[in-house]
């Protein structure tokens, strides 16, 4: 936890493709609603993940500094990145929170839950979704892929003492695989 803390305060942007996606991206800097709004009519880089990227936009709201030239990747930017690395660590918690909670109802074992939660949290391709601020359409995809699989499997267990509540959760579980697949395709 301490690494992922330190994570948020001592590392920048990458070079990789944090600059078209966040630090040099024009729907981002500056930020408005009519940016927003372009994002959800257009794919952006060849990929439509409007969600990921509303969600990146409410970050930058945070993230504003003045301009400044940041060494690490030779470019001015306005953006700092520390908000954007405090989000991402805080959805890979929820994350390990909801894999804990999905294999707790499905398995009733804490014991077997804790392991696989631990398991999901460490886990190198998931640690790189923290580290790695344009992967946050893989963080966000996956928030909403185990709030879709939590709810679905309470729906399940809801069952037949109240249809009608498992109805509805099942429209709210097919609501968060669409929100899932808006953050990235590969959640379908």
């Amino acid at each position: 936890m301490q690494q992922l803390i330190e994570l948020g305060k001592s590392k920048g942007f990458l070079t990789y493709d944090d600059d078209i996606h966040v630090y040099a991206n024009p729907f981002l800097n500056p930020l408005s609603l009519e940016a927003i709004a372009r994002l959800w009519r257009h794919a952006y880089e060849h990929l439509y993940i409007p969600l990921a990227y509303t969600i990146l936009s409410g970050i930058a709201l945070f993230a504003e500094v003045p301009v400044r030239m940041d060494s690490s990747i030779a470019h001015s930017i306005t953006l700092s990145p520390e908000p954007f690395h405090y989000a991402s660590i805080g959805f890979h918690i929820a994350n390990a929170l909801l894999c804990f909670l999905l294999i707790q109802r499905l398995t009733r074992s804490r014991n077997s839950a804790l392991l696989c939660a631990l398991i999901f949290a460490l886990h190198p391709l998931q640690v790189e979704s923290v580290a790695w601020i344009s992967e946050w359409r893989g963080l966000t995809s996956g928030f909403f892929s185990l709030v879709a699989l939590n709810v679905f499997a309470l729906s399940r267990h809801v069952g037949e003492p109240a249809p009608k509540t498992s109805r509805r959760l099942l429209v709210i579980s097919a609501v968060c695989v669409g929100c899932a697949m808006l953050c990235k395709p590969t959640a379908v």
